[in-house]
Formats: structure tokens, sequence, C-alpha cells
């Protein structure tokens, strides 16, 4: 099952490039201590902003993982609206994906797939290796 599930990680993760870009610095200070912060932020201040895919911004650090309930080092995806108000406050919801590079750019895809629920798409899908299977093959299914 874990091979499979390797082949369905790669699958999703093909095409997904995070290109690194000014947006973290674009933001007062304010809206970046709430989006690294511990109300409704990422928890973690430290944590780097590496790029964006999309509206799908992405940090390293630490990071709480739900599975084991214990923080480790992992991605932290926020998803931006555009029609965010500048200065409005509204801190972008955010959620800690642990795994390697392509498992990150797997949940991506699949989070684009579904209405960009990145909270859904983490308790309901991510975090169960048959579900994610059965997407890749939906998505082989699509494009063959």
């Amino acid at each position: 099952e874990q091979s499979e599930y390797e082949t369905a990680i790669e699958k999703l993760s093909e095409g997904i490039e995070i290109v690194s870009d000014s947006w973290f610095n674009d933001l007062d200070p304010i809206d970046q201590g709430n989006i690294l912060g511990k109300w409704g932020g990422l928890r973690d201040p430290k944590a780097k902003y590496i790029g964006s895919w999309g509206n799908y911004r992405i940090f390293t650090g630490k990071f709480k993982n739900v599975s084991t309930r214990r923080v480790a080092n992992g991605f932290g995806v926020a998803f931006t609206n555009q029609d965010i108000l500048p200065n409005s406050r509204q801190i972008p919801t955010s959620v800690a994906v642990h795994g390697d590079m392509d498992t990150l750019k797997a949940f991506l895809r699949i989070s684009s797939m579904h209405h960009n629920n990145i909270v859904g798409v983490l308790y309901n899908i991510a975090l169960k290796k048959d579900k994610v299977i059965k997407i890749a093959m939906e998505l082989q299914g699509e494009q063959s």
C-alpha cells in the first residue's frame, strides 16, 4: 500500500511549482504577526515564507502535527482570497502539512480540486492514504 500511496503522491504533485515572491514581505508587520501567531495563525513566529502556488502561501517551520499532536518540522499553508481588503486584519485560513515537498504539493493539488478547503482536505483526505490513492486514480482517468 505504501508504494501505491507514494505513486499517488508523485502523480498529484506533478506540475505544481511553488514560486518565491515578496507576498509576505509586502504585508505590514501586524498582518505578518497574525499569520504566524497563535490566535488563528500558524503558531510559529519563526516560520519562514518560501513562496506561493496561486493563492496558497507556503511557509516552513515547526508546526503541530494533527496526527501525532506533536510539534515537528513541516509546511504551513495559508489560503488567501484576493478579495481581502488591505488593513482588514482578516487572518487567512492556515494548516500545517507534515511530510516531504511532494506530499505538500499533492496536498495543494487536492485542495485546489476541493474548493480550496484546506482544513477539510487535511482532516478528511490527506490523512487517509486510501483516499489520496483514489483521488490520484480519478485524476489519472481524467488525463488519459
